[in-house]
């Protein structure tokens, strides 16, 4: 493909900076990823398999790859600028869908670790999840299918179906970061009254959590409104970016939370003093109940299931 037509089609795909915003969040991707990926070889890929695992795997590969492939793979000689365009669409709805998806999955994982690992904590949590990606998914389709036909509409198509369910679902994504953030807020305050919150692993967990808690929906709400306005600038500020940060943002929480896996480890960090059952006494500050054992330790265990200690 010559240089003249490489620029034609770029700018067909990248009308209103979208360009720029694709290329600083590839940018971001891959410098984050060189500072991390020692502590991702030595906390993740030695790790057993787990979900939270096999999530962020997703959210740091498949993501960039699929960011890339949106960008070159409509680049390709034999494609015209239709097949471009609906190429490049659909790829990139791909990558914020894993991107999206991934993260909320390892978000609900560690609030089910911090509620004690409650089911009643986790079904409606993955059930909010899948009627969220469900509708993400179904919208970003539907839009796909008109883009396809040659439809010259704007970007957003109030007249379609299309429209209602990708705004149905992109409403859906931030209840499900307030339902998140409640119940994570829900668990703060008796950490706070235990004194807990100071402690290295809980910081670190409530303190990326209420940073991811505050960005997202404010992306989530700009895309809304650039989609009911009809500026693609808004939408494109916020898909690229959101797309960035999701990996970002979770995969250095995940990271972070992972580096403390000892026992001997894991109580200094939580000012929590393992003791094995046999050996617990009661005392005034913690007297003992039917299902105290190491329970204390466990609601603050907020690696993957799975993921036997090792032994200090």
């Amino acid at each position: 493909m010559s240089v003249h037509k490489i620029a034609i089609t770029l700018y067909h795909l990248y009308p209103t900076r979208g360009l720029e915003f694709l290329a600083a969040g590839i940018i971001l991707l891959f410098y984050d990823h060189a500072l991390t990926f020692e502590s991702e070889v030595r906390l993740v890929w030695k790790a057993p398999l787990s979900i939270a695992k096999v999530a962020f795997l997703m959210a740091r590969y498949i993501t960039p790859i699929i960011s890339i492939l949106a960008f070159a793979v409509p680049l390709h000689s034999s494609f015209d600028l239709q097949t471009s365009y609906n190429i490049h669409i659909a790829l990139t709805k791909a990558s914020m869908f894993v991107a999206s998806m991934t993260s909320d999955l390892l978000l609900i994982i560690r609030v089910y670790a911090i509620w004690g690992r409650s089911i009643k904590v986790l079904l409606p949590l993955c059930l909010l999840l899948v009627a969220t990606c469900s509708m993400i998914f179904a919208g970003a389709a539907q839009y796909h299918a008109i883009e396809v036909t040659g439809n010259k509409n704007p970007f957003c198509y109030k007249e379609q179906k299309a429209f209602k369910v990708q705004i149905l679902g992109l409403l859906l994504a931030p209840i499900l970061d307030i339902v998140i953030f409640a119940l994570t807020m829900a668990k703060a305050i008796p950490h706070y009254r235990k004194k807990l919150i100071r402690t290295p692993v809980l910081t670190t967990f409530y303190r990326d959590g209420l940073t991811y808690y505050l960005v997202f929906p404010a992306l989530d709400v700009l895309q809304v409104v650039g989609c009911w306005v009809q500026n693609p600038i808004y939408t494109n500020v916020s898909m690229y970016l959101k797309r960035t940060l999701n990996v970002v943002f979770i995969t250095r929480m995940f990271l972070n939370l992972r580096s403390v896996h000892t026992q001997r480890d894991w109580s200094a960090a939580t000012a929590m003093v393992f003791r094995p059952a046999h050996r617990q006494a009661p005392d005034e500050e913690h007297p003992p109940s039917s299902d105290d054992h190491d329970h204390r330790l466990d609601v603050l265990d907020i690696r993957a299931p799975g993921v036997q200690r090792a032994r200090g």
